[in-house]
């Protein structure tokens, strides 16, 4: 009888019961969201901590040209005038991207090692750029879903400006795609720069016609004239060694400004130099 009793009320109750159990599914899947979505900011965060608790200066460039206006296509080549910070780029293509001698647009971005180093975007097929190659004409990239058609395993071409026709363009090989939503080390704007999501673009907000192709620096340098397909150009980031004077600090704040140019790179303005006992 007891029995009998308990079933016709759980009968009764199907429907409150049923229901209970879908929220109780539903907080699950939430907060399997929640801590998901965490994992993603703080891998984010991770990658680039060193940087972003530094002191310095967070820069986005045109074109970066020396004081003597040369281009900008190596860490080194600052070195002398920013001894006492660490400098972590991205740069450009100078050259014209084709496939099979059809011109592509596309928003292609050169990364310094550490940035491979430090940050896998997510990739729906192939992989992450490796360790680069040396002594091929062959470079790695990965790009965006786009409408050129242009997926795993196809290969494009690098173009010098004006460069002589017959003479070899760099291969690029694609060697992975990325996520539909995945993001990438670039630069958002926000009124509050700079936090660490400043250092990430989404593929989702890109143009398909346009897409985003990631590219290794180390690996177009070791192909031939590679330095010569380069310009520091996108996310620069000047970090503050440990130890540097007041002094230095003023006198890098000049050297940023001469360093820093429009998109019609143009330098811009040439404050006074700070004095210095020691340059």
């Amino acid at each position: 009888m007891i029995i009998k009793m308990a079933l016709k009320e759980l009968e009764i109750r199907k429907e409150l019961y049923t229901f209970i159990l879908l929220q109780l599914i539903i907080t699950f899947l939430i907060a399997v969201s929640f801590i998901s979505m965490m994992e993603t900011e703080y891998t984010k965060y991770k990658a680039f901590e060193s940087y972003v608790k530094k002191e310095g200066w967070y820069i986005y460039g045109g074109n970066i040209l020396t004081p003597d206006n040369y281009v900008v296509n190596a860490p080194a080549m600052l070195e002398g005038y920013l001894a006492s910070s660490d400098i972590l780029a991205c740069y450009a293509l100078s050259g014209e991207l084709q496939k099979e001698e059809m011109p592509i647009q596309a928003k292609t971005i050169v990364y310094d090692q550490p940035i491979i180093d430090a940050y896998k975007p997510d990739i729906k097929e192939g992989r992450w750029l490796k360790n680069a190659d040396i002594g091929t004409n062959t470079v790695e990239a990965v790009i965006a879903p786009n409408s050129y058609g242009i997926g795993l395993g196809d290969t494009l071409t690098i173009h010098e400006y004006g460069a002589a026709s017959e003479e070899s363009p760099v291969s690029v090989e694609i060697v992975g795609i990325l996520a539909d939503d995945a993001e990438y080390y670039d630069i958002s704007f926000s009124d509050n720069m700079i936090n660490y999501k400043n250092l990430f673009a989404s593929v989702s907000k890109g143009k398909q016609d346009e897409p985003v192709l990631l590219m290794s620096r180390e690996d177009i340098i070791n192909t031939e004239n590679g330095s010569e397909l380069l310009l520091m150009q996108g996310t620069v980031l000047l970090t503050w060694k440990e130890g540097i004077t007041d002094e230095e600090k003023k006198y890098q704040i000049y050297v940023r400004t001469l360093f820093y140019s429009s998109k019609r790179r143009i330098i811009c303005g040439y404050p006074k130099e700070p004095e210095r006992n020691n340059r």
